[in-house]
């Protein structure tokens, strides 16, 4: 068994996005993956993951399609989390976390957004290119 911790992270939908997880126990291995999953979506992404030590593991996302029903006022759909969970053999998940989870989202800027309390979501902007560039 391991735990995991795992700064917050986003990508877009494209896919192509390193995940750094920190935990402890991982072990170098051919079978060594991450899985993401959301109930939202209900995808499951198994990655490969590359082993750089005994607590840490990197993954890199697969592209995904937005949430179905587009963009909703006042949410942050089409975006969603997933969890990330990791095995060492493949099979033996750890256990989900809110806490380690990864946002797929493309980066949104709008005149009502803002800089200081943003996310760079659908209904929390930024209000300038230069921080979605600082985000990215």
């Amino acid at each position: 068994s391991h735990n995991e911790r795992q700064f917050p992270a986003r990508g877009p939908f494209e896919g192509n996005t390193e995940i750094i997880i920190t935990g402890n126990h991982f072990l170098p291995s051919e079978h060594l993956s991450c899985k993401l999953y959301d109930a939202i979506t209900n995808v499951t992404q198994i990655l490969p993951a590359q082993y750089d030590s005994s607590t840490q593991v990197r993954c890199v996302t697969e592209r995904h399609d937005e949430r179905a029903g587009g963009q909703v006022l006042a949410t942050m759909r089409p975006c969603f989390y997933k969890t990330i969970q990791v095995a060492n053999d493949g099979v033996t998940w750890s256990t989900a976390s809110a806490a380690v989870r990864f946002l797929f989202c493309d980066i949104y800027v709008s005149v009502e957004g803002s800089d200081d309390s943003g996310y760079g979501t659908p209904d929390r902007p930024y209000r300038t290119l230069q921080r979605s560039i600082e985000a990215s």
